[in-house]
């Protein structure tokens, strides 16, 4: 028995069974026809597993990246990208940055002599095993402008206490070098070509890139209060001289510091000077000598400046003589009856050298003396002077003692060197007492009052390897004995250390010791630490 299924309609009419499966039909090739106007979306946002193509597109069920990125979503940089937008920004990727990278951006005006202006937003990397170069150029071959390393700006912090790159050629190369160690959360750069310093900060129009500040604000980008916090209460303002008149108890460019206390202040350069690290600086009188450093102006590097104290003012010296030295660093400076002595370092094509010289003050000119100073006493390798870096150099009566460094033959040196002033010999001493590792990168102090070296910290030797150390050694100069005393608890080398009033003060160094996983801390410390 067939039976009839009717359908009552909202007219009243009685619908068979084939004029419902002809709308069925109809209904169905709707429905088919609105997949295939959608299939592109659909395709776009489910058909590659669920991923999501960061930089890139999705075809056939995977992401296709743009140029110069990579990974599963096309979420990690990789090869090169080319910018040629008048502003915008570089990043590693999203997240943290994987290992074993290697990226570049070239940032192109289009303009010669562009001025191209680099802000860093965030860097977070993994200290000395990740690095980002920039160049001022399109190439590596081009200036070095900065090398970074280490956690510089954490993610979601203010980036105003880093300086801005400006690279002036119209254009900019940036690589960015990741190990197989450990990864952090990466890079952030914005960029802008001539445009003004950090877009004057909000606090003034930009004027043919030059900012034109608000009347409380002042310095190139209008980042610099003229009174800080209102003087803090403990002055007034004078806007006529930008700056703050404290009270007498007070000082400091806010008038934040009692003056009894002790506290750091950074004095403004009127003379522009070039940034250095691994230089040497000694004090003679009322005036500051530094001289050489690892630095990224080669061809016209300020191998030689003075600061007065008094008058608050860098001046490049000049050289009167015909022979000079070549621009070295981790070599040492001493001075001794006004005259400066300068002794081994390092070159800039990995040269290390043993060669001491002679900077007369007065008549400002150079002479070398390791061809007349050497061991004459001395039958067997190895013989003084031999070549350093990472040394020390103090001075003890009539003497400079030279304690430690690094030799391309004999790797870390434990020795220690002494050179008579008065009669231009050197001696390597044998030395007794507690056993010393050989390393570089430590200081070394005179005390008058105990009459003793005090060398803390550096980079020694541990069997095959080496590693930071935290060592506080004694080291008596007339009787040739070495005194171990008590660690610091606090490993670190490029510090640097000073006595003052019978106080061992340490400021600042390379405190990082970590290979396979990050502990969060940075390349460089500040700390502040005392020896009494």
């Amino acid at each position: 028995m067939m039976e009839i299924l009717v359908v009552n309609s909202t007219h009243g009419r009685k619908l068979k069974l084939s004029d419902i499966l002809t709308y069925a039909y109809i209904f169905v090739n709707l429905i088919f026809c609105l997949l295939i106007s959608v299939e592109p979306a659909a395709l776009t946002s489910f058909s590659c597993h669920d991923v999501q193509c960061v930089h890139g597109v999705c075809k056939e069920g995977r992401c296709v990246c743009d140029q110069g990125w990579q990974g599963i979503g096309c979420h990690r940089c990789g090869g090169r990208v080319r910018l040629t937008k008048p502003s915008g920004f570089i990043i590693d990727g999203t997240g943290n940055y994987s290992v074993d990278m290697q990226c570049t951006w070239l940032i192109e005006s289009g303009a010669p002599n562009s001025t191209i202006r680099l802000e860093v937003a965030y860097f977070e990397t993994e200290c000395s095993w990740d690095h980002l170069y920039i160049f001022d150029g399109d190439s590596v071959f081009s200036r070095l402008l900065a090398a970074y390393s280490g956690v510089l700006v954490r993610y979601g912090t203010p980036s105003d206490r880093l300086s801005e790159i400006v690279a002036t050629s119209g254009s900019a190369y940036i690589y960015f070098y990741s190990d197989a160690a450990y990864n952090m959360s990466g890079v952030n750069i914005t960029y802008s070509i001539n445009s003004c310093p950090k877009n004057c900060s909000g606090r003034g129009p930009c004027v043919d890139g030059f900012c034109t500040c608000w009347a409380s604000w002042t310095g190139e980008a209008c980042d610099v209060p003229i009174c800080p916090h209102n003087c803090q209460n403990n002055g007034y303002c004078d806007p006529e001289h930008h700056k703050c008149i404290c009270k007498p108890a007070y000082t400091g460019f806010d008038c934040s510091f009692r003056i009894d206390e002790g506290w750091w202040a950074e004095e403004p350069a009127k003379v522009k000077i070039q940034g250095r690290a691994l230089h040497e600086a000694v004090v003679i009188g009322d005036e500051m000598w530094v001289i050489g450093g690892e630095n990224f102006h080669h061809a016209s590097f300020q191998n030689m400046i003075r600061y007065n104290f008094v008058r608050k003012t860098w001046k490049i010296v000049s050289n009167n003589s015909s022979l000079e030295p070549l621009s070295r660093y981790c070599h040492s400076v001493v001075a001794y009856e006004g005259n400066l002595y300068m002794y081994g370092g390092m070159l800039y094509n990995g040269t290390v050298l043993n060669e001491l010289w002679l900077y007369n003050t007065s008549e400002r000119s150079w002479h070398l003396l390791s061809k007349l100073t050497t061991d004459q006493n001395c039958h067997s390798e190895p013989c003084s002077p031999l070549a350093s870096m990472g040394h020390t150099a103090t001075v003890v009566g009539n003497y400079m003692i030279v304690i430690f460094g690094h030799n391309p033959v004999y790797g870390y040196l434990n020795t220690v060197q002494q050179y008579h002033f008065g009669s231009n010999h050197w001696e390597l001493v044998s030395t007794k007492g507690a056993i010393v590792k050989g390393g570089y990168g430590h200081t070394s102090v005179y005390d008058r009052g105990t009459q003793r070296i005090y060398v803390y910290g550096g980079y020694h030797s541990y069997g095959a390897e080496a590693a930071l150390v935290d060592f506080l050694y004694e080291y008596n100069s007339w009787e040739y004995t070495w005194v171990l005393l008590t660690p610091s608890q606090s490993h670190r080398y490029l510090h640097s250390s000073v006595i003052l009033n019978g106080m061992m003060l340490v400021f600042g160094g390379n405190t990082h010791n970590g290979t396979s996983y990050s502990n969060g801390g940075q390349c460089f410390s500040a700390d502040f630490q005392a020896y009494d």
